[in-house]
């Protein structure tokens, strides 16, 4: 039988930060010979309870993926013999529960194709396509990444089925009704922004490593120099203050570059302030 949702919170949810948990802070994500490593447990669901490439710690409950990596020509800073060789990685999972199956268990395919229709007629829900599910920061809700009839967006969905489009102002009714877990703030406010912007979203931290489009136009050129002068592009500030905290980054966001505060309130609201600062800039990203 399928896990309920608070079975699977139980079994997967993050029970302390990664710091505290004397298994995770001492655990090289790269190390295939790491004893703290051996010690992670296989974090399968019911249907393949011996999954090998999730696991979990059975301190924390923390969840990692295992992938595969070549660093090339970069030295890995803990198996530096390995440079330029196939070797594991474990990619840690923050804050989340990252298993697609947990909506197909909970919401029933039928009753989802009828919500998301009635959500947005224009949908072909034959066509759909789950991306990324299981994001959870509120009890009885998940986040739902979707492709649908050549869009991509993501959803809120309840425990019974019903489906809202991921907005700020739906941050804060969920909010509202109950506070959202999380040991880090900034994972949750990364989060946040994330699934509530654009997918032409992208955040940058240093102006060179934009994207310029290959071939420039002396116009385009001038351009990028003055934005270049302008923007003072720098890599995300944190600024915690007893009521708030405060985020500082810059994104590209439909051809456009901006400067971006956002302000976390203790119950779990999100605001979001931008200043555009160039229009019309000529990268490859696009709507």
């Amino acid at each position: 039988m399928p896990f309920t949702w608070d079975e699977m919170r139980a079994r997967f949810a993050p029970t302390m930060p990664v710091e505290a948990c004397p298994i995770c802070c001492t655990l090289p994500v790269s190390s295939r010979n790491s004893e703290a490593w051996r010690q992670l447990e296989s974090a399968g669901l019911p249907e393949n309870p011996g999954s090998v490439w999730r696991y979990r710690c059975p301190s924390c409950h923390q969840l990692y993926v295992r992938s595969y990596q070549i660093p090339y020509d970069s030295a890995d800073p803990y198996n530096p013999e390995l440079t330029g060789e196939s070797y594991e990685v474990l990619e840690r999972m923050p804050e989340r529960i990252a298993f697609d199956e947990m909506i197909a268990h909970r919401v029933a395919l039928d009753q989802f194709a009828r919500a998301l229709a009635a959500l947005d007629p224009a949908l072909d829900v034959d066509q759909r396509e789950y991306r990324q599910l299981g994001v959870s920061f509120w009890r009885g809700y998940q986040l739902v990444r979707i492709y649908c009839a050549g869009h991509e967006r993501w959803l809120v969905v309840s425990e019974q089925g019903e489906l809202a489009r991921c907005t700020l102002a739906e941050v804060a009714r969920l909010s509202a009704k109950a506070p959202p877990t999380f040991h880090d703030v900034a994972v949750y406010v990364d989060w946040v922004d994330h699934v509530t912007s654009s997918f032409d979203h992208r955040r940058v931290e240093d102006f060179d490593r934009i994207p310029w489009r290959a071939e420039l136009s002396d116009a385009d050129r001038t351009y990028v120099e003055v934005l270049r002068r302008e923007s003072r592009v720098a890599p995300e500030r944190v600024e915690s203050h007893p009521d708030r905290t405060l985020v500082h980054r810059w994104v590209v966001d439909n051809f456009r570059l901006i400067c971006r505060v956002l302000t976390v309130w203790p119950t779990g609201v999100v605001e979001r302030e931008d200043a555009v600062i160039g229009e019309a800039i000529p990268t490859y990203y696009s709507a």
